[in-house]
Order: C-alpha cells, then structure tokens, then sequence
C-alpha cells in the first residue's frame, strides 16, 4: 500500500516579528507532533525570492501559513488546535485516497479472477 504523501506546511515568517515570536513554538510543535506526516518549509520573507512567494498568495502580514498550496491561515486565525486540526484532515483525506485506490485496484484484480 502506497504511503500517504506528506502535507506541506509553509511558515512565512519575518525577523524581528513579535506576532511570529508568538506562533514560532505552535509550528515546532505540529513539526514534532506529525513527524513523518509533514513537511515544514520556513520562509523568511527579507530576501526576493520568499517575499515573492509570500506575495503571489496576496498576503499584506506576517507571520502567515499555507497548507499544500490551498488552506491559507492568517496570524490572528493562527492557532494550534486550528493547526492540528487541519493537518490531522489532510493527512486523513490523503490515506483514503490511498486506501480507495488500493481498494479499487483489488475490487478489479477480484473482477477478472470471476
């Protein structure tokens, strides 16, 4: 059976930001907590590169999260249950298409066997 893929996090965050000071240790803890589950990407927003990532998404502040490309978080939206929440349904939905695929792909291997 496949392994579910991983979800992607990507924490964009400023230095020097009290707001992120505040969500910094929710993000180390979703990091420790889904381990194998997830992928953390860390983006300071100073260089061009990341501050056009985090500008091709619309956002006007920092600190900010966006899960696999799609579910963005706000700073004042962010918290951990809200975190752990979402995540906990990504990787949810990613292992019953796993299982769905696996599972249709029995149901034909059982069809031709008839």
């Amino acid at each position: 059976m496949p392994m579910p893929n991983p979800v992607t996090i990507q924490y964009f965050h400023q230095k020097d930001c009290h707001d992120c000071e505040i969500i910094d240790p929710i993000v180390d803890r979703i990091e420790v907590q889904y381990d194998n589950g997830t992928i953390i990407k860390r983006i300071e927003t100073s260089t061009a590169d990341s501050f056009n990532q985090w500008n091709k998404y619309g956002f006007r502040e920092a600190p900010v999260i966006v899960i696999n490309n799609e579910t963005k978080i706000l700073k004042e939206e962010t918290t951990e249950e809200k975190l752990k929440t979402l995540v906990g349904e990504y990787i949810v939905e990613e292992e019953n298409e796993n299982n769905t695929e696996y599972t249709s792909e029995n149901v034909m291997k059982n069809e031709k066997r008839r």
